[in-house]
């Protein structure tokens, strides 16, 4: 029997770099399909701790699998929330004593004139629909039921679920699930869907490393949250603290408490700087130690920055040096000394051009002050 796992967010393929980049657990469309073709029609079971995410991607996982040619057993052993909780009703549903289900109407973000936020209300309520029919099909209650549950945001216990006929067996036993008061745990450091959406956005590793950059901040103070599911998931955030204070996370706490998110990040950011001033010292040039000095140490701003204060400096320079020329001149055409004149130069022009370029070079490589 070939085991499948449905952990994290689900996302779409096109996301799935980001998430693996991070080292963030998240299932795909594309996974499920690779997984199941494998199977090649053997008996499968699908284990499920999942927070949900894309909806459309959630209806792609569902039908792959209620199509299957075999047989198919979810096994949910830790969360089955939001799109994660409907994918769980396309085949056999078994739900262990110590595991949560949540059940609620879509979500999403819209902006624009009222007949943008008009057209947007229609899409949720077609979806809340849509949604609501997995449900329906799974546990044989009627839509009005099953959507008055969604419009409260409803969690839901093994019991429950097996009560309301969402799942077919309670794991490990039938005796009763009580999880009123669960333990939670770490999810993520990056546990804010607003926030992995915009990093969905990226297109590549540098611009996934400035978004986080951006985000340092928020990424911090989540990971001082013990949250078990994202944050805007969460009706009773007391709860889930253990009635305990929030406290602020600073770096001290967030070195000492989660060790290992505060080095993945410190040694980012040493790296990124390293970086930095690697590409600012290959611009150096004799003349310019003030500009890369305080690039390195003072403003912090970027190579490409540095490049173009050297050349704004360059060329002012350049045009010191030819004011300066013809000043001097200028006073030579006025110079007598004790009625003499000056003696003549008798350097052909081909000479005088070759001094007067190398002095210029000279001047630009910062030997003449």
């Amino acid at each position: 029997m070939k085991k499948i796992d449905i952990k994290g967010r689900i996302i779409p393929q096109s996301s799935k770099w980001i998430y693996n980049w991070l080292g963030i657990p998240a299932t795909s469309p594309q996974d499920i399909s690779s997984a199941l073709i494998e199977a090649n029609g053997d008996d499968i079971e699908i284990y499920v701790n999942s927070g949900g995410g894309s909806v459309y991607d959630g209806y792609e996982i569902y039908n792959l699998v209620r199509e299957y040619s075999g047989n198919v057993t979810f096994k949910i052993i830790g969360l089955a929330a939001s799109a994660a909780s409907f994918i769980c009703m396309a085949g056999n549903c078994m739900m262990s004593p110590l595991a949560e289900m949540m059940i609620h109407n879509a979500s999403t973000y819209s902006e624009g004139p009222h007949q943008n936020m008009d057209s947007t209300s229609n899409m949720l309520q077609i979806t809340d629909h849509t949604i609501a029919t997995a449900y329906v099909l799974k546990s044989g209650k009627s839509e009005d039921e099953i959507r008055n549950l969604m419009e409260n945001e409803t969690w839901l216990s093994a019991e429950d679920c097996k009560n309301l006929g969402l799942i077919d067996e309670v794991m490990f036993g039938e005796g009763s699930a009580n999880n009123s008061n669960p333990t939670p745990t770490l999810y993520n450091a990056i546990s804010d869907d607003t926030l992995m959406s915009e990093l969905e956005k990226c297109n590549d590793v540098d611009e996934l490393k400035k978004k986080l950059t951006e985000n340092i901040d928020k990424i911090f103070k989540q990971a001082s949250m013990p949250i078990a599911v994202p944050i805007n998931e969460v009706t009773d955030i007391n709860k889930l603290k253990n009635n305990e204070e929030d406290k602020p996370m600073d770096l001290n706490t967030l070195k000492n408490e989660h060790k290992d998110v505060y080095d993945q990040v410190a040694n980012e950011a040493i790296k990124n700087e390293r970086e930095r001033i690697k590409s600012i010292e290959d611009l150096a040039l004799p003349g310019n130690e003030e500009i890369i000095n305080k690039a390195k140490f003072e403003t912090g701003i970027t190579a490409g920055a540095v490049a173009l204060e050297i050349v704004n400096a360059q060329k002012k320079k350049g045009t010191e040096y030819i004011n300066q020329v013809k000043k001097d001149a200028e006073n030579a055409n006025l110079l007598q000394v004790d009625n003499v004149s000056a003696p003549e130069n008798n350097q052909s022009e081909e000479v005088k051009d070759k001094e007067s370029a190398n002095y210029m070079a000279n001047y630009m490589n910062g030997g003449v002050k």
